[in-house]
């Protein structure tokens, strides 16, 4: 139940609507440096994990507090100090999310379900980062809370996640197993997926990934 976000989402608004040098400025300047401290939102450090801090992958997988400690800095002192750091770059991870608020949203008949998270493509040159788990169990944490926590009748479940979404992002013939439709298939036993089909091919087999990339970018009625 955690973000999953920038750094420097945290600061103010006001902060933020500045170009990355003069936000390095600001953080560092007498007087703006307090304004912005004042205007930090209130968090606890402990709940606060680095993911990701380009050139300085030793801060990977620690808390805001341990790094504000080693520095006898307050917590919102030490985020300014990491922001500095980083240059801005770091991506972390603060439990701020009520698991109680997520189900009722998620319930609404209204309501779709779908992943977001960072993404650290290898390329960047990233030598320690962090995946959070919205990155990669979004939807058998979800299917979990239908089997076992019986938030809705699994049915329903998979069909927000599935049939729901492409109906309303206009994606043809997708969502549903019909004739004449794209052969995705997704097998799944207590939450944990077994086989998947993508396009009429077999990337998934007995649990694991074949190194087969059948997927495509979908867009509206194609």
């Amino acid at each position: 139940n955690a973000s999953t976000v920038l750094i420097s989402t945290f600061l103010p608004d006001w902060a933020q609507e500045q170009d990355k040098e003069v936000m390095l400025k600001d953080i560092q300047t007498p007087g703006f440096k307090e304004k912005i401290l004042r205007g930090l939102p209130r968090f606890k450090g402990e709940k606060f994990i680095i993911i990701n801090a380009p050139g300085n992958e030793y801060l990977v997988g620690k808390s805001l507090k341990e790094f504000s400690q080693n520095r006898d800095l307050t917590v919102y002192e030490g985020l300014l100090a990491l922001m500095k750091l980083t240059n801005f770059r770091a991506v972390v991870s603060y439990e701020n999310i009520s698991l109680k608020k997520v189900v009722k949203a998620i319930t609404h008949n209204r309501a779709i379900v779908a992943s977001n998270s960072a993404s650290f493509a290898e390329a960047e040159g990233l030598k320690k980062t962090i995946r959070p788990e919205r990155s990669y169990r979004t939807f058998t944490r979800f299917l979990e809370l239908a089997e076992k926590e019986k938030i809705l009748p699994i049915g329903t479940a998979v069909h927000k996640i599935t049939g729901l979404p492409a109906q309303e992002l206009g994606l043809d013939r997708r969502g549903l197993i019909r004739d004449g439709w794209f052969a995705d298939l997704v097998l799944f036993r207590d939450a944990e997926i077994r086989e998947v089909i993508l396009n009429g091919r077999r990337v998934v087999k007995e649990g694991k990934f074949q190194d087969i990339l059948a997927g495509k970018i979908l867009r509206h009625n194609v």
